[in-house]
């Protein structure tokens, strides 16, 4: 029996038994199209094999495992607030003026909408997440609220299986400041759905923990018009570990940036790929990624721009640098554009190199050791990707310390 077939038929007897907090989430949850999981060599797994993400583990997410409060990271120095990502037991009177956070089946959001966005025959793993869900949260910000506090998503996992959901949606004009962050030590299934309407803007700052089993999230993100979106995301190995990620930039003037770092060593597994549709007049794509391989790890990288007929002045880069640690390591990167329109401005690269030896000796003749001079040059060869603020002098210092730099 192939991992496809054993993993189906466990989830098919627990699909029958799994219980959700309204029946229009049953209907939900019976709608997603478990045939349509698709086995064998596909080319958009090629690196990351689908096979490895049909952990029979998911077909037995407990109740209430979805949120850990020991997280490794805190936003120390600024407001903040923490949900769980289950939308159970969440204190509304603390949440800021514009701001609710409710339950799927407690929310207005219409559940049949709910994968209306999602490009269910690119990314076919939304089918498990859709037979297993119970509840997920809804984030809603009011149009023409900034909210000031950062919002804390939490989604760490210490005993079982998890398989959660969250939307999020920014009504015209509003603002809002996320971070989200991984850390676990089960197999997960994660699907986060962002909605940005005309004029809004999202701040998104995601970190992603080393595991040592099998993770899959997308992020499916859709602009309207003049809409902006920053995404800094720091992801760490596992095993594997596998992030999709959808834009579309439907609205004339959208706006989305995205700047990354991939660290990973020993024998992890690390697949990110990163699809940004141009479908409007008139928007704007940036993307920096910088990743780091050693030991006998495998990190791939896909970047695919996709300029729609009708998406006139665009202006979409995407650049992504690597670092091979060791010989042992392997580094796969594929830029991609897809034009159909003839008044863009578009430009993509990708470069795959080691520490260079002239600095690596400038530094050692300065009596540094060889090991700090190697953390020295990985860690401002990373600089480029960390955002400006506290949060990014926290995370720093967690990847210096990957790195064996001072945090070690």
């Amino acid at each position: 029996m192939t991992a496809r077939e054993l993993f189906l038929e466990e989830l098919a007897t627990r699909v029958q038994t799994l219980a959700v907090q309204a029946p229009a989430l049953a209907l939900l949850r019976n709608s997603a199209e478990l045939d349509e999981l698709p086995a064998g060599k596909l080319e958009s797994f090629k690196y990351t094999p689908i096979e490895s993400l049909y952990d029979t583990a998911l077909a037995d997410p407990e109740p209430g495992a979805m949120d850990v409060p020991d997280a490794p990271l805190r936003i120390a120095d600024a407001d903040h607030f923490v949900v769980p990502v289950s939308g159970i037991d969440i204190d509304t009177s603390a949440l800021p003026a514009g701001l609710s956070a409710l339950g799927l089946a407690e929310s207005t959001l219409d559940l049949k909408e709910l994968n209306a966005g999602l490009d269910v025959v690119r990314y076919p793993l939304v089918h498990v997440n859709t037979a297993l869900i119970r509840d997920g949260l809804v984030v809603r910000v009011a149009a023409g609220h900034r909210v000031t506090p950062t919002l804390q998503l939490n989604l760490t996992s210490a005993e079982t299986a998890t398989c959660s959901r969250v939307v999020i949606i920014l009504e015209p004009g509003s603002e809002l400041r996320l971070f989200e962050q991984h850390h676990q030590s089960v197999v997960a299934n994660r699907v986060l759905e962002i909605r940005l309407g005309a004029d809004s803007t999202l701040h998104h700052t995601r970190w992603q923990g080393r595991s040592d089993c099998s993770a899959w999230q997308l992020t499916s993100v859709v602009l309207e018009d003049n809409a902006c979106y920053r995404l800094d995301a720091f992801s760490l190995g596992g095993a594997p570990h596998r992030n999709d990620f959808h834009v579309r930039l439907t609205g004339n003037g959208a706006d989305f940036e995205l700047k990354g770092v991939q660290l990973t060593r020993d024998a992890d597994k690390l697949d990110q790929q990163v699809v940004v549709e141009h479908v409007g007049q008139h928007g704007r794509s940036r993307q920096r990624i910088h990743g780091i391989a050693s030991g006998k790890s495998r990190l791939s990288f896909n970047g695919r721009i996709h300029i729609h007929p009708g998406a006139q002045h665009t202006d979409a880069r995407l650049t992504n640098r690597n670092l091979q640690i060791d010989g042992s390591a392997q580094i796969n990167t594929k830029p991609e554009l897809e034009i159909y329109a003839d008044d863009v401005q578009c430009a993509h690269g990708a470069t795959v190199g080691q520490i260079d030896a002239e600095q690596l000796f400038y530094l050692r003749s300065r009596g540094i050791s060889d090991a700090a001079a190697r953390a020295l040059l990985m860690q401002g060869f990373l600089a480029d990707c960390l955002p400006d603020n506290s949060l990014g002098q926290q995370i720093g210092r967690l990847l210096d310390a990957e790195l064996g730099g001072p945090g070690a």
